[in-house]
């Protein structure tokens, strides 16, 4: 089962999908006993194209004329990006991006920021095994 982690600048869980530095991609297996291996890192597009970066509390962001808030995105980058992927675990994602990633055949799990996501992606190999 392959499974994206979107990371942040510090390496953990990020808060914000959209605003993932990377996706770190792990195979996890269960047989004989649960393992996760990562496989990969990808770019997040989305981050470098729209713009994205991090602001301060009360200030807003801008990108291409529409601010975050009550706008629409292209989820459009999320096939090539994650189209190969089983699963998706994140901390923080618009409905949106969930019902793209659904869609797509990707299972969303939402994780609290003090979770442990290598336990997490073991439970989920031994959920499908």
């Amino acid at each position: 089962m392959r499974i994206a982690v979107p990371k942040d600048e510090h390496d953990q869980v990020s808060g914000h999908f959209g605003r993932a530095l990377r996706f770190d991609i792990y195979e996890a297996t269960a047989d004989p006993e649960p393992a996760v291996r990562l496989v990969e890192q990808r770019d997040n597009p989305h981050r470098h194209e729209a713009g994205h970066h991090h602001h301060g509390p009360g200030e807003h962001h801008h990108h291409g004329g529409h601010h975050h808030g009550g706008h629409h995105h292209d989820h459009g980058w999320m096939g090539p990006v994650l189209g190969d992927c089983d699963a998706v675990l994140a901390r923080g994602m618009g409905a949106p991006a969930v019902a793209r990633l659904q869609n797509m055949g990707v299972q969303v799990v939402r994780v609290k920021a003090a979770a442990d996501p290598l336990a997490v992606m073991k439970e989920l190999a031994r959920a499908e095994a």
